[in-house]
């Protein structure tokens, strides 16, 4: 291994372990979520984290949702209680359980257009990418978009300039957007891209590239998304 791959791979396990942290104050919600009858594939999870990195995502975002995961269903792993599909900063993309989640505020949005047909189609698509590295420099790319747009410095972040994410790599809203996106649903990532960009020189005609500048808390704000529970309403 080259020095300078040996010294980033060295930055990067500092910064992640930095970042997984309980952030100060952090405080573990005493709730339990019995989802197993309402979920369905395809439903999107918001999830409010406790780590450094979940207390930034929300700043950077002005959202009280710092996470995204999505739901597959049991019979996909073989512990059949693993039916949740997520990239997690530290671990890449993998499976986890409702048990998880249990000690977080969550919000169940459900695509109120994905095709039954499409279903498996989604479900194939998160499957093959579990074991998929995570993106952590598209999350920072993003950072500097949600930093920067707003301001004059806003030109530099055009279209043409910012990173596309990685295909061979993931975060968790483009991976949950572009699944959804597979299965035909029309996610309306453009407006609330084009509102970031604003400022920008520049916007972004092209829905795929759109989805890869979502955030976790637009999944609350897409027009195309119901809520069907919310911890902090439901519980």
């Amino acid at each position: 291994m080259k020095p300078i791959h040996f010294f980033r791979q060295a930055l990067y396990r500092t910064l992640v372990n930095f970042l997984v942290a309980p952030a100060p104050g952090a405080a573990v919600q005493q709730r339990r979520h019995d989802l197993a009858h309402l979920l369905q594939p395809g439903d999107v999870i918001l999830v409010a984290g406790r780590t450094r990195f979940a207390s930034l995502v929300c700043r950077l975002t002005q959202s009280a949702w710092s996470h995204v995961a999505i739901y597959v269903g049991p019979g996909h792993h073989a512990d059949p209680a693993h039916c949740i599909v997520e990239a997690d900063v530290e671990a890449g993309v993998r499976m986890i359980t409702l048990a998880q989640l249990a000690d977080h505020d969550i919000q169940v949005v459900r695509a109120s257009r994905l095709p039954e047909s499409s279903r498996q189609e989604l479900i194939d698509y998160l499957l093959v990418r579990v074991g998929l590295r995570y993106d952590l420099d598209h999350v920072i790319a993003l950072a500097r978009l949600m930093l920067f747009a707003p301001s004059p410095l806003g030109r530099w972040l055009s279209p043409r300039t910012m990173r596309r994410a990685d295909p061979t790599r993931a975060i968790c809203s483009t991976l949950v957007a572009h699944a959804l996106f597979t299965a035909g649903v029309t996610v309306g990532a453009a407006p609330i891209v084009a509102a970031r960009l604003q400022h920008a020189a520049g916007e972004t005609h092209d829905l795929a590239a759109a989805l890869d500048y979502l955030v976790p808390g637009d999944f609350e704000r897409l027009p195309e998304f119901v809520s069907v529970f919310n911890s902090r309403q439901d519980c």
